[in-house]
């Protein structure tokens, strides 16, 4: 089921585009309930993406706001570096924001590893 997918794997969810002399052209219907538009699951600031046959990247698209946005960001600079990034409709002040996060530690040491330190 969609479920099993990340949200904005379209491949995985409804299958590969077939090699065919018509690979660009692919009608069909699909019913998503995994890709909300509203709330804390929302693909809004996200991508999609359509994988080819071989089951490489093949189509992506980020998925944008409809309109303007106002953003804030909040930068660090030591132990640890990065920004969260807050970005909201610019029409309602009480609508979803969304929030990016990217960190990295400056302190010289060789950390590659997914775990907190």
């Amino acid at each position: 089921s969609g479920d099993q997918y990340p949200i904005g794997d379209l491949s995985g969810k409804f299958g590969l585009l077939d090699a065919s002399p018509l690979m660009n052209l692919h009608l069909g219907i699909h019913v998503d309930f995994n890709l909300p538009l509203f709330g804390t699951n929302s693909v809004i600031g996200r991508s999609i993406v359509i994988t080819n046959t071989e089951g490489d990247p093949w189509i992506c698209a980020n998925i944008g706001y409809p309109g303007p946005t106002r953003m804030a960001v909040a930068s660090f600079v030591f132990p640890l570096a990065g920004e969260v990034v807050f970005r909201q409709d610019a029409k309602n002040p009480y609508g979803d924001t969304t929030i990016f996060g990217e960190f990295y530690y400056i302190d010289g040491s060789v950390n590659d590893t997914m775990e907190h330190r």
